[in-house]
């Protein structure tokens, strides 16, 4: 800023010489007192004249020069002003700015110390799970092919940490197997139009032969775009894996143990004739577990309940099947001295087991089969413990026979226990069958014979009382014909239960005739209640048909419907008591019709249902000791109701009734 004494000082001199000059007048007005001066006044008066004019003059020149200066120095000033205020926020914006990039260069280094100590805690884990983790670094320079490996890389493939390694070196040692596609997946990975990616499981040979699985990975890095695009540099691991896949291979191999066992299985199971039965498991055995010959020995009982011992052979010659009288005869082998019929037995070489030191050297081997040394012999037991006979599988060599072919062994000797014993129990249940199916027509025929044997005498009873009751043979009083019509009584009662016996024995012996025929529903309902009409009135029971009036048609014989129905409203008038209600009625659905009749009668319970249909069952005699019968009208019912394609069901609740529900096939259209 200017120092504005600059511009005032002229204006001041000014002011001094009037100052001056206005003395010099007042020294005007006491000439005395100017008279030693020599001067008179108006001289002295010209003189301050002139020099006021002179000092105007001066004043003036100086007051316009320091006017001037005072504008360009007020200017200069202003802008000044205006620079320093410019510079001044330039300097704030400036310093402000300064302030954010040094807090984001704060920040940077805060994220760059946390990035640096997260990289060095990244490193550490991965060399201690390199380390851990027994992998194997590696590096190839897709120029040169020179490889570097570290000493864990080295000794994944059995060499040394002083090995010298190159490109062919390494091929080397992959397994001749892999090593061609070992290197495609090299050659692949470095090559400019591949994404660089390199992973492969392959085989290494170590010096001394063994045999190691090697999972190998890796990426290639590339510069350059299009065809400038290449490889500069290719890293990578590996890592042992042989437990791995000694495991996944064990896991299939038990698999296909599993499928292989399953699969015999479900073919002998399926066999129900124990001489062919005996003979597959014989030869699947035999083949899986890579036997020269086996043999599966069991006992069996003849006519006369004597044991004796079948054995069927397997393997080169072919041998038919041979018995002995004397169990496991002929066959030493089979017998293992000194251990029990129930135990697993494996020799790798027989001739010097000691367990066989007293046999002579290949006994009772068959002739055309080769001697044995490797022995295998499984037993095979039943579900009951029972020991039903001996597998056993010889070889040539020795030492054939391994620890998994005794699994596979004892896996068909299991299933070959299930199949004896299903084939036994099928042999017994089909015996039993038909000695059942026998009894059962030998029941037939008796019932069939009795019924008619018995009908003759009865129809003389009734026809010798008819005649006593009409006086053919002379007058009959009043208490003889009451004893007559108690025998009439007692021969119809008689009578319908032989019919009943003798309708069961045909329905069961399946010599019933039906004449299925499409007929009306309303037809079959309708044809009822002029028969049980009477028992109805005698019974004071009402009787309605609910909904039997359409056009519905069922598929059946129409006389064998007839008697179901008349057996089930002749039970239901039986078990309701007076004033009660009975009621038929029918629905129809897509394909069969329902024909109902409901009691109001005393009911059964839920767990007595299904027994009302067993024959000769009568569930409570207190309720049918006025009205006795056989106990066969309902099994009767429900086998003709099948026999003519329906059913016969019944519902119903203690002290609120029963309803039976007749079901037959429906009429086509």
């Amino acid at each position: 800023m200017p120092d504005s004494s600059l511009y005032w000082r002229p204006v001041d001199q000014l002011r001094r010489m009037l100052n001056h000059a206005s003395q010099l007048y007042e020294m005007s007005a006491m000439p005395a007192a100017m008279a030693p001066l020599g001067l008179d006044v108006a001289g002295i008066a010209i003189v301050i004249a002139v020099l006021v004019a002179a000092g105007a003059i001066v004043a003036g020149v100086f007051a316009r020069i320091g006017l001037r200066a005072h504008a360009e120095a007020a200017e200069r000033e202003r802008q000044l002003r205006r620079q320093a205020e410019i510079a001044q926020s330039e300097a704030q914006r400036f310093a402000s700015q300064l302030q954010v990039h040094a807090t984001k260069l704060e920040r940077q280094t805060d994220e760059a110390r946390s990035l640096a100590a997260e990289l060095r805690t990244a490193e550490e884990r991965l060399r201690l799970a390199v380390t851990s983790a027994d992998i194997g670094i590696w590096e190839i320079d897709p120029v040169t092919r020179s490889l570097e490996w570290s000493d864990r890389c080295k000794a994944a493939f059995g060499l040394g940490a002083d090995a010298d390694i190159t490109y062919d070196r390494f091929l080397e040692c992959v397994h001749p197997g892999d090593r061609a596609a070992v290197d495609a997946a090299v050659r692949a990975a470095i090559d400019p139009r591949s994404d660089g990616e390199y992973r492969i499981e392959y085989r290494a040979c170590w010096p001394d032969g063994t045999i190691r699985w090697i999972d190998a990975r890796g990426r290639a890095i590339f510069e350059g775009v299009g065809d400038a695009r290449h490889a500069v540099s290719f890293t990578g691991t590996v890592l042992d894996i042989t437990t791995r896949m000694r495991a996944e291979e064990a896991l299939r191999d038990e698999a296909r143990l599993v499928e292989t066992i399953q699969r015999i299985g479900s073919v002998v199971t399926a066999e129900l004739d124990i001489e062919r039965l005996v003979q597959r498991v014989t030869d699947e055995a035999t083949a899986f577990t890579g036997a020269e010959f086996g043999a599966f020995l069991y006992d069996v009982l003849d006519s006369d309940g004597k044991p004796y011992t079948l054995y069927y052979m397997a393997g080169v010659p072919r041998s038919p099947v041979g018995t002995s009288r004397t169990p496991r005869a002929g066959i030493a082998l089979a017998s293992t001295p000194g251990v029990d019929a129930d135990e697993l037995t494996r020799s790798d070489d027989i001739t010097s087991d000691p367990r066989y030191e007293h046999l002579v050297p290949f006994q009772g081997i068959p002739e055309g089969y080769p001697p044995v040394r490797s022995y295998l012999a499984v037993p095979v037991i039943s579900r009951t413990g029972a020991v039903l006979g001996r597998l056993f599988f010889g070889h040539s060599l020795p030492g054939i026979f391994t620890v998994r072919d005794e699994r596979v062994a004892t896996g068909i000797a299991s299933w070959a226990s299930v199949a004896m014993d299903n084939a036994r129990l099928y042999e017994q249940e089909r015996a039993s069958r038909a000695e059942a199916q026998a009894a059962n027509r030998v029941k037939s025929d008796f019932l069939t014979t009795m019924s008619h044997e018995l009908r003759t005498p009865l129809n003389a009873i009734a026809g010798y009382a008819e005649l006593l009751t009409l006086g053919v043979r002379g007058p009959v009083t009043k208490e003889q014909r009451e004893d007559l019509a108690r025998i009439q009584r007692n021969q119809r009662h008689l009578l319908s239960l032989i019919n009943d016996i003798l309708n069961f024995a045909r329905v069961e012996a399946g010599h019933v005739d039906l004449e299925p025929r499409d007929v009306p529903v309303r037809d079959l309902v309708s044809a009822l209640r002029p028969l049980v009409e009477p028992q109805m009135r005698a019974r004071s029971l009402e009787y309605a048909c609910v909904g039997c009036d359409g056009w519905a048609r069922a598929h059946a014989d129409p006389d064998k419907v007839q008697q179901v129905l008349l057996n089930l409203l002749s039970n239901a008038i039986k078990f309701t008591e007076p004033g009660g209600r009975i009621t038929v009625d029918s629905q129809s659905r897509s394909d069969v019709v329902m024909i109902r009749v409901c009691d109001t009668g005393s009911g059964v319970s839920a767990d007595k249902l299904e027994r009302m249909f067993e024959p000769f069952v009568q569930l409570d005699r207190r309720l049918t000791s006025a009205h006795e019968g056989t106990g066969l009208g309902l099994a009767i019912s429900r086998d003709l109701a099948r026999a003519m394609g329906g059913d016969l069901t019944a519902e119903s609740t203690v002290g609120a009734g029963s309803c039976f529900t007749l079901t037959l096939p429906r009429a086509a259209g």
